[in-house]
C-alpha cells in the first residue's frame, strides 16, 4: 500500500512546497520543502514505524485541518493545512477505524 496527502493552497498551505504525508505498509513519512524560505533550500522530513502510533489528533481551524500523531517513543508529526476529508482518510488508515 501506498498513499500520499498534501497540504492544500486554498486551506492556507503553501502553494509551491507543500506538506505531504507519505503512507507506507510499515511507514509513515512526513516531508516540507522549506524551498526559497529557506537559506539552503532544506527540506524537512521525519519517519515513523507505523507499529509505534498511538494516536493521531486533527485539529479543525476556519479552513482546514492541522493532523499531530503521536508515537510510543515520543515522536511526532504536526501537519498543517489539510483538507478535513484527507484528515479523516489519514486517521482511518493508520488506525484501522
Amino acid at each position: 500500500m501506498y498513499e500520499e496527502f498534501s497540504s492544500s493552497m486554498l486551506l492556507g498551505g503553501a502553494g509551491t512546497t507543500p506538506q505531504r504525508i507519505i503512507i507506507s505498509d510499515k511507514l509513515v513519512t512526513f516531508k516540507q520543502n522549506n524551498g526559497a524560505r529557506s537559506f539552503f533550500l532544506a527540506s524537512h522530513s521525519v519517519t515513523i514505524s507505523r507499529n509505534a502510533i498511538n494516536g493521531i489528533q486533527i485539529h479543525g481551524k476556519l479552513f482546514g485541518c492541522d493532523i499531530t500523531i503521536t508515537t510510543n517513543g515520543g515522536a511526532s508529526i504536526h501537519a498543517q493545512c489539510f483538507s478535513r476529508d484527507d484528515a479523516e482518510d489519514i486517521q482511518r488508515i493508520l488506525l484501522g477505524n
